[in-house]
């Protein structure tokens, strides 16, 4: 497993504010190899990509370079599919975040108000079981179990071997590495968020909840007078 952060996060020709951090959980026979090789060219291929567009105004195509660069650190898994990794990272350009995530992991963003802890956005976990995720796994030859009891195990996308035997799961339908695994890619989910709006919509939600919790606290005060 490996972990990143450039503080500041530094793009060429470029004087925003940038940073970026990420999460690489390595799993399989091999996974080490495939999160310590993202770890390295996660930041290295986005950088390079984010240096020649004008990523401070196209969302579109700072998502773009994010889809690209971990389809290419796919490509190149020194594994060579034996293991596997999620990708999980954070990309701050000014006042936007994108969260861009292949895998199981999950990145969360919160806001202190008041020292009280808001959770505002928890990105998606690809799980096989997605109705989408199982549809695309099935038309691209693979195979994805559920079973029946939840508590036996969890959903996972397995590898059909040549003779049409199931080899080993994946608890995840997304993630780099795990070439034999049909069905599963590496293409990320990127989720565009605004600081500005993150902070409004928490303050707003603070504001709101100490009314209710002052409303209740009146409530309680007349039914006790009353009592």
């Amino acid at each position: 497993d490996r972990a990143i952060l450039y503080s500041p996060y530094i793009i060429e020709g470029s004087n925003v504010q940038v940073q970026l951090l990420g999460v690489f959980d390595g799993h399989g026979s091999k996974g080490e190899l495939t999160s310590q090789h993202a770890a390295i060219e996660v930041p290295r291929l986005l950088a390079e990509k984010l240096a020649i567009i004008s990523f401070s105004e196209e969302e579109e195509k700072v998502s773009e370079a994010i889809k690209e660069t971990f389809i290419e650190v796919d490509k190149t898994d020194p594994s060579l599919g034996e293991g596997g990794c999620t990708a999980s990272i954070i990309l701050r350009i000014g006042d936007k975040l994108y969260v861009g995530n292949a895998g199981d992991s999950a990145s969360f963003i919160s806001a202190v108000v008041d020292d009280k802890d808001l959770l505002v956005y928890i990105s998606r976990e690809d799980k096989p079981d997605l109705p989408g995720e199982r549809a695309r796994i099935q038309q691209m030859g693979g195979y994805v179990y559920v079973p029946r009891d939840p508590n036996e195990d969890v959903p996972r996308a397995y590898m059909v071997d040549e003779d049409g035997y199931l080899s080993y799961g994946l608890a995840m339908s997304r993630s780099l590495g795990d070439w034999g695994v049909k069905g599963v890619i590496p293409d990320p989910i990127v989720d565009v968020l605004n600081i500005s709006d993150i902070i409004q919509n928490a303050l707003t939600s603070y504001s709101e909840f100490c009314d209710w919790d002052d409303h209740d606290e009146e409530d309680t005060t007349e039914e006790s007078e009353e009592y």
